[in-house]
């Protein structure tokens, strides 16, 4: 490790430097993270990427042995702040390790509100779930080297079917699971990867299971599925519409739903929630219903109804359009809010697969399929596998039926 090096550097007279690019900051603190690497600091040992400059790099290696005596140290306060939160996140040990007056930056607490506010932030998938007979597991899609801790005592709620059982503020993803001691009430927890945090957030009233929850404005939306109401008959459909006020901690009621149903697909786009499909105890079974409610107005309304009825559906938004995903199904419901229409994609790769879930992320869909990883959809009709870390085939590469878990995109660090 590098000797531990306290410098003093001049205040800056300006605001910090907004004109500096993501590919200058880069360029300018790559060489210490080359040579934090080649030494073995950090949480990270590999040598450095391609990307690195490599002239830098070398100029940084042959003429200042100790990082510590490094230009950079002599940068204005601001500006050394706004180069390293350019740094990308997989570099942050490396770098931290680099000297104090780095670690000081990189490890302090306004450092992630520091790289959301200048655009360095980044995202990732985040897998939550595993066996029914484990606790929680918390993994994300590709390697991030992210560590939280699991969740004892409480499973997925309702492992073995399809639903849209999980949201995501952009930052933290929701999750609602059941404990394993009777009598079974249904949770909120809320996995919160940039600062490694897992916390409560709520019980759900009349342990509702198999509903829709949507975030929008601060407050999470709890739609429809099954209940226990007022004449104690346990599984009943739910036309039952909630809301939970993170703020206050308060529980509201809103206009219920035209149609009650579970397992059905929602997403919210603009300021509507759009919930589609689902299953109730008519003599129509699966429903090919679209029930849209206006947060402005507070009031609920019909849309075009989908081409084909389905239940045990995902939906995710991308591109400002719902997509209703539903396992051993070769088409997507394709739902176009500002033409109230609905289309039909054809020949996805999961056809006839069972799925476990869905989410969207950089715009493109991810699906994941019962022990067989995922799929990434680029354009209408381009599809890939979607590569995984080995530490995300732990909680998707078990095919037991009772293996339930969700996937959102959240803000890593």
């Amino acid at each position: 490790m590098p000797p531990t090096v306290v410098v003093r550097r001049r205040k800056a007279s300006v605001s910090p430097l907004d004109w500096l690019s993501p590919r200058a900051c880069q360029l300018c603190i790559a060489p210490v993270i080359g040579w934090s690497r080649a030494l073995g600091c950090g949480q990270y040992y590999y040598q450095p990427r391609y990307r690195l400059h490599t002239f830098a790099l070398l100029w940084i290696t042959m003429t200042t042995p100790d990082a510590s005596t490094s230009p950079l140290q002599a940068l204005p306060d601001d500006v050394l702040r706004r180069l390293l939160a350019g740094v990308p996140r997989l570099d942050h040990g490396a770098t931290a390790a680099a000297c104090q007056a780095f670690r000081a930056v990189i490890k302090g607490p306004q450092f992630l509100a520091l790289r959301r506010r200048y655009g360095f932030a980044e995202s990732g998938i985040v897998l939550t779930g595993g066996l029914i007979t484990t606790a929680l597991k918390i993994r994300t899609a590709r390697a991030s080297g992210i560590r939280v801790g699991n969740i004892a005592g409480v499973k997925i709620a309702s492992p073995d079917v399809l639903h849209s059982g999980s949201t995501t503020d952009g930052t933290r993803l929701f999750v609602c699971v059941t404990q394993d001691s009777f009598p079974c009430q249904t949770y909120v927890y809320a996995v919160d990867v940039s600062s490694r945090k897992v916390s409560f957030v709520a019980t759900i009233p009349m342990n509702r299971r198999l509903h829709s929850i949507e975030w929008h404005g601060g407050c999470l939306y709890f739609a429809g599925g099954f209940g226990l109401p007022a004449n104690e008959r346990y599984n009943d459909y739910l036309r039952s519409f909630q809301v939970f006020n993170e703020a206050t901690g308060l529980w509201g009621d809103l206009p219920p739903m035209p149609h009650a149903f579970s397992l059905a697909a929602s997403g919210v786009i603009g300021n509507q929630l759009f919930v589609a499909g689902g299953r109730n105890d008519d003599a129509d079974y699966n429903l090919s219903t679209l029930q849209i409610f206006d947060f402005t107005t507070r009031t609920w309304r019909l849309g075009a109804p989908m081409p084909a009825a389905k239940q045990e559906a995902i939906g995710v938004v991308v591109d400002g359009k719902l997509f209703v995903i539903t396992s051993y199904d070769p088409t997507m419901s394709v739902y176009d809010p500002a033409s109230d229409t609905w289309s039909v994609e054809s020949n996805t790769p999961f056809r006839y697969m069972n799925l476990k879930h869905a989410c969207a992320h950089n715009g493109r869909i991810i699906v994941f399929v019962n022990g067989r990883g995922a799929f990434e959809r680029a354009a209408a009709g381009t599809w890939a596998a979607y590569a995984l870390a080995d530490e995300a085939r732990d909680i998707v590469g078990d095919t037991s039926s009772w293996n339930g878990y969700v996937a959102e995109s959240v803000l890593l660090g």
